[in-house]
């Protein structure tokens, strides 16, 4: 495009009075030289209109039209039809455009019907960007995945930061559509668009304004337009199973929502079960996609089950009056979830590496698991100073059910996870962030402070689609990104897994086997961003039982892959192994205690024939297990420390500082 194209940007005006200097002098401002901005005034009563007409005497690029109170696409269409340039672009009266937008715009125009960059709120710290970096797509129904991807960044909902074509426009704002009328215009049009270029520039001021009332007031019909979206939207990906689980998923949280705006205005059970009898009435609940959808998030099962089968009661007890509405994929946030018991020394050290964060956009929830010393008091503490962080206190459960009650409380399009007694590196979440462009999960290197290990398996960035196989698969669990749940990004919607609650160790991996199978791509970036200290001393029953659960589990969730139940395996091999060899050497154990529990090892390394694999041991390994399982402790034990002394020497010559690395890829 030549600086002699000129841009038309389309501007209606309704009682913003307040704003409006603002707006056009955005557009006075622009780097562009050669825009004309169309101005109308959709019969304001306040000082809007003498406002426009001043401007326009000033600059002759200006355009007013006076006309009544019609609406804003009726106002929309008319700039439209008036329009003298080749390029549209639109710009609320309340909102306002950086002062190279149309230049970054106009660069980007050459043999494309649409630009779409990123935009910010005002006020807060969000950010709705599509892409990482430029990329220009030709149609934006060749891909599911593509689609997938733009529309959680929610730039395909709105009219900002945008640049259409003019002739390229094939449909005019639907007048008779009183909701979501920038997201029909967008879908109206984009979805006919010959290229489309999607930028990861920042270029629209969005000044968020909202009026509960006016939302409670309308949400029954915001509800139904978003169900017609959702069969527009899928009328263009005929047959992807994909396309239809992201935006049925979507369709079922807004429902969710709908109810919870809706009970919050009364507590009364009679007129609760009268509103949700009379969403069930609506044509929604008449569409067999939706009838035969699962629920996207696991806190939404109780829920969608129930209103399914039309239980009004259980649906009511679920939302109850202290419920919020789920904001789902909330674009580019992170949701931390940081569970806590009596970690009073260590908590501040795990919260300050959040607040330092060289990335803005998270949410910090705590989780104080029933905690006798001071954690909870500074947990609110800290709530107090910093509005993005939410602490939740209740009766000790473990770890395990902390974390699941924060992840139903989760508003992120990122899931992270942190323990309180490790901390982040202050650009961690900003190098996730950057690398994450189509990932479902990004991880990053690791420390473990107390054996002074780096986890860090690759020098560049890595991605799979899905899991590894072969090296790359064990450099995974060696390097501790198939065994946690820290130091990782994962994308919230696909998580619909629970933490285990029955076991005090091992969970993290657990979670892991169900999440990971779902996943598309994992993409490893090298960097350093997480710092684990370990601080439990000893193996203690937990541990043996969270080994030996691994195992099962990997048996069960993922039969096919040989090589994660041979790593299995071997990991409660390790686990057993240290078990018995700190009874044995326990200065603090009566001769009768470790009886018992050398009695409980005995019954957890009983496996069945189709768990227990010795060809997956060392030969020198094989040996000192059978006298194990045979119950020869003290000879097997014996055996262990000579090959684990022999072991020792070879890594002191081999690190002599005491330093250990992982293999690299």
């Amino acid at each position: 495009m030549t600086e002699n194209t000129k841009i038309s940007v389309i501007m209606p005006v309704y009682n913003t009075e307040i704003f409006l200097r603002e707006a056009i002098e955005s557009v006075l401002a622009q780097t562009w030289p050669h825009w004309e901005l169309i101005v109308v005034d959709d019969g304001s009563t306040d000082g809007s209109a003498a406002i426009c007409d001043e401007y326009a005497a000033l600059d002759s690029r200006i355009t007013v039209r006076h006309t009544p109170n019609r609406g804003v696409d009726p106002a929309r269409n008319l700039g439209i039809e008036l329009a003298g340039g080749e390029w549209l672009a639109f710009l609320d009266s309340d909102d306002f455009l950086t002062p190279d937008t149309l230049k970054i715009l106009a660069a980007h125009a050459e043999n494309c019907d649409a630009v779409i960059a990123g935009y910010r709120e005002t006020p807060g710290v969000k950010r709705y960007q599509a892409v990482a970096a430029s990329k220009r797509i030709p149609r934006l129904s060749d891909s599911a995945e593509e689609f997938i991807r733009i529309d959680r960044s929610f730039v395909l909902s709105c009219l900002h930061a945008k640049l259409f074509r003019k002739t390229a426009i094939h449909r005019l704002f639907r007048e008779d559509q009183p909701f979501a009328d920038d997201t029909w215009f967008n879908i109206d049009n984009l979805f006919t668009a010959d290229g489309i270029v999607f930028l990861p520039d920042f270029l629209y001021i969005y000044r968020r304004r909202s009026d509960s009332g006016a939302l409670h007031n309308t949400q029954a019909g915001r509800l139904e337009t978003s169900h017609a979206l959702m069969h527009a939207m899928l009328d263009a990906f005929p047959g992807s199973g994909a396309v239809r689980n992201h935006l049925t998923g979507k369709m079922i949280i807004r429902i969710h929502n709908h109810l919870v705006r809706l009970l919050s205005h009364t507590k009364d059970e009679a007129e609760r079960k009268s509103m949700i009898a009379d969403l069930l009435d609506k044509p929604l609940f008449h569409d067999s996609l939706l009838l035969i959808t699962e629920a996207p998030l696991p806190e939404l099962r109780g829920f969608w089950t129930a209103l399914l089968k039309g239980d009004a009661q259980t649906v009511s007890e679920l939302l109850s009056t202290d419920s919020r509405p789920i904001r789902s994929d909330s674009p580019g946030m992170i949701s931390v979830i940081l569970p806590v018991y009596n970690m009073e020394q260590t908590l501040g050290t795990a919260v300050g590496s959040i607040l330092s964060q060289t990335y803005s956009h998270w949410e910090l929830i705590i989780v104080d698991d029933g905690s006798t010393d001071s954690c909870g008091v500074l947990a609110d503490i800290y709530m107090e100073k910093d509005a993005r962080i939410l602490v939740l206190h209740q009766e000790n459960r473990g770890a395990g059910a902390a974390r699941n009650r924060a992840l139903s409380c989760t508003n992120g399009e990122w899931l992270a996870f942190l323990d309180a007694d490790d901390e982040y590196l202050p650009e961690c979440f900003e190098q996730m962030i950057r690398a994450s462009n189509g990932a479902d999960l990004v991880a990053c290197g690791s420390f473990l402070e107390s054996y002074r290990t780096m986890c860090m398996p690759f020098e560049e960035i890595r991605s799979f689609d899905g899991l590894p196989s072969g090296r790359e698969f064990r450099l995974f669990w060696a390097n501790y990104i198939l065994l946690v749940v820290w130091a990782k990004l994962y994308r919230r919607q696909l998580v619909r897994e629970s933490f285990v609650t029955d076991v005090t160790y091992g969970e993290d991996t657990l979670f892991n086997f169900k999440v990971f199978p779902s996943l598309g791509r994992i993409t490893v970036i090298p960097e350093l961003g997480y710092i684990y200290h370990m601080r439990r001393k000893r193996l203690d029953r937990g541990m043996l039982e969270g080994s030996r659960r691994m195992l099962e589990s990997a048996a069960a969730w993922l039969p096919e892959n040989m090589e994660l139940l041979r790593l299995s395996y071997v990991a409660f091999v390790r686990s057993a192994r240290q078990f018995a060899q700190n009874i044995l050497d326990s200065e603090e154990l009566t001769s009768e205690e470790k009886t018992k529990e050398l009695a409980f090892c005995n019954g957890m390394i009983r496996l069945p024939p189709e768990l227990d694999h010795e060809e997956f041991l060392f030969p020198e390994n094989l040996e000192w297990w059978r006298q194990l399982k045979a119950g020869d402790v003290e000879q097997a034990v014996a055996g262990q420390r000579i090959i684990l002394e022999e072991g020792k020497k070879r890594l002191d010559v081999l690190y002599p500082d005491g330093w250990t690395f992982a293999p690299r890829g």
